[in-house]
């Protein structure tokens, strides 16, 4: 550790003050306080209010605070205040002395200890952060003015991170729009059918039996898969009987859910197994593959399969293969199909490099804080620069 750093003990140095529950709670924003719970932290819309008269022993909150979720799931959750009035399942960490310990850092520390507050939680059913070992942890203090510079470097990788993740945003809302319009182009020689008269459906059953114990499969699970995400892998052996081997040049959709579409392109060369939770499609001389997986992609498509659903809650429907097979689509002749499919798959790239760019900023962002916490180094003058750049 370097001179001029002290260390001290998280409970002498910080004050915990738990949220209390107001008299009663109001769904109207005038003349009232928004009451801060972990969903309204986390970015949701807030729907219950505080009423000014009412607030009493309650604790307000100005928007510079760190506050921890303490009770129910999710406990430990470490979040930056915003104004409003505390909830009674959170609490606010209070520096005994603001001289010592800037709100920014003391963010930044329990921010980067909250898997560790995160495990030490007790409580099966409800579980609670520990005051004893939250209290416990070891803090690691640089003089004032040091701690702004490190809060100040964050906040400018921070800001980077963000306008990293608005292009990439962006980058998708614009694939959204472009592939609209391609597929609503139209023409003479556009033909409107259903999915079923151009594509197989069919799925081959798999024998495990017939593998060899040391063969690898790629195989796709509902958690695993999304449109620009590859396949697990693993050991022949642990593929059960329900399980059917994809052929290649398919593509293969999700039944469960789909609100949240999941589907995935068969590139040839890969070795393939997927669920029952899929629909396996074989497209036809009348569609090239690839257009298969765009036209899946599109919102239109999506819309009409999540219209298709059944289920007792969203998180319980699905389709079935026939409501697939069933659906109008119109295409267009195979040239005019794979110039789509250029397009598309060129911003597709765009959009997996600038994901790409969001997860190495943050793995950046993530090496840095560590460094910068440790003790062990001094803010070079590079650092300085990029701050000055941001």
């Amino acid at each position: 550790m370097r001179e001029a750093w002290t260390e001290a003990i998280l409970g002498d140095a910080v004050t915990v003050q738990k949220g209390k529950k107001p008299p009663s709670l109001v769904t109207s924003e005038e003349s009232s306080h928004p009451y801060l719970t972990a969903d309204v932290l986390r970015g949701a819309t807030c729907e219950q209010f505080v009423p000014g008269e009412q607030i009493g022993p309650c604790i307000q909150l100005n928007g510079r605070e760190t506050i921890l979720l303490w009770d129910g799931a999710g406990a430990g959750d470490v979040f930056r205040s915003q104004p409003g009035v505390l909830a009674s399942t959170m609490a606010k960490l209070v520096a005994q002395d603001s001289h010592s310990i800037d709100d920014g850092f003391l963010f930044l520390f329990l921010k980067s200890k909250q898997d560790a507050i995160k495990s030490s939680c007790r409580g099966t059913t409800v579980p609670h952060v520990s005051p004893e070992s939250l209290k416990s942890l070891k803090l690691l203090l640089p003089p004032l003015i040091e701690q702004r510079r490190i809060v100040d470097l964050t906040s400018a990788v921070d800001s980077y991170i963000a306008a990293l993740q608005q292009q990439a945003d962006a980058a998708r809302s614009a694939r959204s729009a472009v592939l609209s319009e391609l597929l609503s182009t139209g023409g003479d020689d556009w033909t409107e059918t259903t999915l079923g008269d151009v594509v197989e459906f069919g799925r081959e059953r798999l024998d495990p039996r017939l593998l060899s114990p040391d063969e690898l499969l790629c195989h796709w699970s509902i958690p695993a898969l999304d449109e620009f995400n590859g396949p697990l892998i693993e050991p022949a052996q642990q593929i059960g009987s329900h399980k059917f081997r994809v052929r290649q040049s398919a593509v293969i959709y999700s039944l469960l859910n789909p609100r949240i579409p999941r589907f995935a392109l068969v590139a040839g060369g890969a070795n393939v197994v997927c669920s029952t939770e899929f629909a396996v499609m074989y497209p036809g001389s009348k569609v090239d593959q690839r257009f298969l997986f765009v036209l899946g992609s599109s919102n239109l498509f999506q819309a009409n399969v999540a219209s298709s659903a059944n289920g007792t809650t969203k998180s319980r429907e699905r389709v079935r293969p026939s409501d697939l097979e069933g659906m109008k689509v119109q295409l267009p002749p195979i040239d005019t199909q794979q110039s789509v499919v250029d397009v598309v798959f060129s911003m597709d790239e765009m959009i997996q490099s600038a994901d790409r760019a969001v997860t190495d900023a943050k793995n950046l962002r993530s090496g840095l804080l560590s460094d910068l916490l440790s003790g062990d180094h001094e803010i070079p003058e590079s650092y300085d620069r990029l701050l000055g750049a941001a």
